[in-house]
């Protein structure tokens, strides 16, 4: 079959040839062969190339058959400016975490909450990126590590019950099936304690697991018990004596609405060695507890409180175990300062601030629309100090490290968690693609 004329300016394909086999090339109806196609290519990248202002070489391109142009080499021996194509590249690895935070030896750890479920984040001194490792349950409300070498967690699962949860990072078995605060021994020991619900009997105890994994029931406490944590003088517990209760503001107005509870201390055969009338709010290892007085919500609510019990101020306070058993808390009230950038209390009414672990300092963050600043109080002296942060952005408070010696900022605008020396300010930056919330960060110590 011939190849038909063309018509005006448009030229016919020549006709197929066979390939070396001496078969004929198939070709599709209406498609350029590759070779034509990749000519017009060269061509077209050629004419671009002329077009930027490349010199055209002396003595003109050469017409070879079939009207093509020869077009002069894209790299010659007297054109060495042009790169070639086959020049590696480079690639800059991420920094090590002992780069950004150079006096960190161990390694970090974050806990997160989001979408996409509840993780654990690990970041190791030597590493340029951090490890993922995503919890074996969600609906986390608490996480808290093993002190001594955060080789273990711990956490609670929200539902008809709460569940607490113990394991190492990869996985994470249910325990106990009621539980209602826990908290793992300070000096190191790797024992968990818990205040648990039985969910036939309905009774409630402090239950305690050493590492050998063998649960041993300390004993009964009464109904709506929590656990806060544990102290090296015992364990803080929160003792709700009734539903919440009004109360009305006689200088503003306002309702406020709080629960009638004590706060109780108990050593960890659950001996009862202190208590007050307030809520416990945090409570530092060192025994130091921030508490709210309940006077007024137990009066309301008509509970009759035993005389030894320490009737504390309807305001935030201070408690300090004694040293002699059975005796009632020292009490400090902290005066209310309405002086930070924010406007508010240091106390913020939303949780957001936290207490050191020897329960010197407390610290949150606050944002005055200009600057956000880091606020620190010292409870035995009241004194403030403001720490400037690289950014007017709204940030959340995390907390300070086991060791009280840094304390966490996370960042949610720049994805970035911010380590900060509360001595003398100085402040390091680690991008962490997770949303730092449940329990904090957490920092791990060299093996």
């Amino acid at each position: 079959m011939e190849a038909p004329e063309g018509r005006g300016r448009i030229t016919p394909l020549p006709p197929l040839r066979p390939d070396d086999a001496g078969r004929r090339m198939p070709r599709s109806g209406g498609q350029w062969p590759p070779a034509l196609l990749a000519l017009a290519a060269v061509i077209v990248f050629a004419l671009w190339l002329a077009g930027t202002g490349r010199p055209e070489p002396e003595s003109g391109p050469a017409v070879g058959s079939g009207g093509f142009v020869t077009l002069a080499p894209l790299v010659s021996d007297e054109d060495p400016a042009v790169p070639s194509s086959a020049t590696p590249t480079t690639t800059t690895s991420p920094p090590l975490l002992s780069e950004l935070v150079p006096w960190l030896e161990g390694g970090l750890i974050a806990f997160s909450q989001s979408r996409e479920g509840d993780r654990m984040t690990f970041w190791d001194a030597g590493r340029g990126q951090a490890q993922s490792f995503v919890l074996s349950s969600t609906r986390t409300i608490s996480v808290q590590p093993e002190p001594a070498s955060l080789d273990f967690i711990a956490y609670e699962t929200a539902g008809r019950a709460r569940a607490l949860h113990v394991g190492g990072w990869q996985r994470q078995e249910p325990i106990f099936v009621g539980s209602h605060g826990f908290a793992w021994d300070p000096a190191g020991s790797g024992t968990i304690a818990w205040v648990g619900t039985d969910q036939v009997s309905k009774e409630t105890a402090l239950y305690m697991r050493p590492p050998d994994g063998e649960i041993r029931r300390v004993g009964d406490l009464p109904g709506n018990s929590w656990l806060m944590g544990w102290t090296d003088h015992g364990l803080v517990l929160a003792e709700y004596l009734a539903p919440p209760v009004n109360l009305i503001d006689d200088s503003t107005g306002q309702i406020i609405v709080k629960q009638p509870a004590l706060t109780v201390l108990r050593d960890t055969e659950g001996r009862v060695l202190a208590q007050a009338a307030a809520e416990p709010l945090r409570a530092s290892r060192s025994g130091r507890v921030v508490a709210v007085g309940t006077e007024d919500a137990l009066e309301a609510a008509g509970v009759s409180i035993d005389v030894t019990v320490a009737i504390v101020p309807t305001e935030i306070v201070v408690l300090e175990p004694s040293s002699a058993p059975n005796t009632a808390f020292t009490v400090s009230t902290i005066p209310p300062r309405e002086d930070l950038a924010d406007g508010e209390s240091i106390f913020a009414s939303d949780g957001r601030w936290s207490l050191s672990p020897d329960g010197v300092w407390v610290g949150r963050t606050v944002s005055g629309g200009i600057r956000t600043a880091l606020v620190l109080q010292r409870l035995d002296t009241r004194s403030l100090r403001l720490i400037p942060l690289p950014s007017q952005d709204p940030r959340s408070t995390v907390g300070f490290s086991q060791d009280g010696q840094w304390f966490f900022v996370w960042t949610p605008s720049t994805s970035e968690l911010i380590i900060i020396n509360p001595r003398n300010g100085a402040q390091f930056a680690v991008p962490l693609e997770a949303n730092v919330r449940l329990g904090g960060a957490f920092i791990r110590p060299a093996a």
